[in-house]
């Protein structure tokens, strides 16, 4: 893909001009044009001046595997089987679903600098421009059913949290089941996916989207408030250590979880949980009913206190948001 090539040679952020690229990329000019065009629909912000050529709006990072399988300890890379980063991809999640019939490896992990059908929850599209953020899956067979997993949604989210608060990230905080949030905003979100017998050993493919730094044009987009770490943090924190940094606590997690179960990360839910103490509104398929978080129980589902005593709901059979009372202004339902 010579769009990936151009990527590559403009990523520093100065100005090429189209006779340099087309010499580089062994193409014309006319079809450099072409190639920008790629990149542009991309999600990729480039400026094209007469006499100085074209360079993107901001500097990129490009994924690099080598790098990013390097900065995992010992311990997290003998948990992975396969490991990828892909320059363009349908959605990573999509992509190791196709892995669990294919193989049996206990462990794949997979990143992308671009989805083009990027998946969100509840078949809502994730917004996956090219080498801005992380697109990350894992596909991981447990020895357990699927209906022993409990809680495993959450320590996803415990996961990526934690990672990011070792990074400097200061207030990230958990929305359950899955999201997570900065200042009330949605900075990363989680997709979990199985296939095959509900009372076999379980497969899940576990999609992580983290808003590292999205552009302008494809947040428009977006029907949520939002936020990325660009705008968390006071430091520019590179893309590879993020996407390591990820990985790495998600091996540990799952490990850990694995043998242990939910109960062990239940005070660490607790210790990022953004709406205990607030008052939602949980819907679900008989109407709305509302209450105040009381925290999650030993299994992951989600306590509220409501005029008829305290209620536990899980993951699959409600959606939630703040009352509307309870939102400051701008802030993630």
């Amino acid at each position: 893909m010579k769009y990936v090539e151009l990527a590559r040679l403009l990523a520093d952020g100065q100005f090429r001009s189209g006779e340099y690229l087309g010499e580089k990329l062994g193409i014309s000019r006319a079809a450099v044009w072409k190639q920008v065009t790629h990149l542009r629909n991309r999600g990729i912000d480039v400026h094209a001046v007469k006499g100085k050529g074209y360079r993107f709006a901001k500097p990129i990072e490009l994924l690099n595997d080598t790098l990013i399988y390097q900065a995992l300890s010992e311990q997290s890379r003998q948990c992975i089987d396969q490991f990828e980063v892909f320059s363009e991809i349908d959605s990573t999640n999509q992509y190791l679903l196709k892995q669990i019939f294919l193989q049996q490896k206990k462990s794949y992990v997979c990143l992308a600098e671009y989805q083009n059908k990027g998946k969100g929850r509840r078949g809502r599209q994730w917004i996956s421009p090219y080498a801005s953020n992380i697109y990350l899956s894992v596909l991981w067979r447990f020895k357990a059913n699927l209906g022993t997993l409990e809680g495993l949604s959450l320590i996803v989210a415990i996961a990526v949290a934690e990672a990011l608060c070792s990074m400097g990230l200061r207030d990230v905080k958990v929305k359950w089941p899955n999201d997570v949030i900065y200042h009330g905003r949605k900075l990363a979100g989680i997709l979990l996916e199985t296939a095959g017998d509900f009372s076999a050993p379980a497969q899940v493919v576990i999609g992580v989207g983290l808003n590292v730094d999205m552009p302008k044009t494809p947040s428009l987009q977006i029907d949520q408030p939002w936020t990325d770490i660009a705008a968390c943090s006071s430091v520019k924190i590179s893309r590879n250590v993020i996407g390591a940094a990820l990985i790495q606590s998600l091996m540990v997690t799952l490990t850990e979880y694995e043998q242990n179960g939910f109960e062990n990360y239940r005070a660490r839910w607790e210790a990022l949980d953004y709406i205990k103490g607030k008052i939602i509104d949980i819907s679900f398929q008989e109407g709305v009913l509302q209450g105040m978080a009381q925290g999650v129980d030993k299994r992951g589902a989600l306590l509220v206190k409501t005029t008829q005593g305290i209620q536990a709901f899980h993951s699959g059979e409600v959606s939630l948001r703040l009352a509307k009372d309870q939102l400051p202004q701008n802030t993630i339902e």
